[in-house]
């Protein structure tokens, strides 16, 4: 149902478009909100839009830890779907992020991934049995 789906996006701008988008195409039931927003609730399935689909601002990004760079957002964000998480985002952008990096190559190994992966992602480096989640038990 409409209801168990929620859209996640890092910036407040993004979630007025979406939910301007959602609206138009009759689907406004579903929740869209920031990472704050998201704090402490859970909903049965995430999509997390991770923004960034050019590297023009990516290096403001890392340096102001903004978006879903900082490790609490990021951690917040991948841990609020109970059963299915979707993340849309730009590989090449997220690979240069070793927390995103982390669970990208988790998910290429758990044959989780849609798409592709720069070969420096999915190919190279050391691929963990599980992905480092920020503030996570370990």
């Amino acid at each position: 149902q409409e209801m168990d789906i929620g859209v996640i996006s890092p910036y407040r701008s993004q979630v007025v478009r979406i939910r301007k988008l959602l609206r138009n195409r009759r689907l406004g039931s579903l929740r869209a909100g920031t990472v704050e927003d998201y704090q402490g609730q859970e909903q049965r399935v995430i999509v997390v839009s991770c923004t960034r689909a050019s590297p023009k601002w990516l290096n403001w990004d890392v340096e102001h830890q903004m978006g879903l760079l900082q490790p609490k957002r990021m951690n917040v964000a991948i841990t609020r779907a109970q059963a299915l998480l979707l993340i849309v985002g730009d590989p090449a952008l997220l690979q240069f992020n070793a927390h995103w990096r982390s669970l990208m190559q988790y998910c290429w190994r758990k044959n989780a991934v849609i798409g592709s992966l720069p070969t420096s992602v999915c190919c190279s480096g050391p691929i963990l049995d599980t992905p480092f989640i920020p503030d996570a038990p370990q």
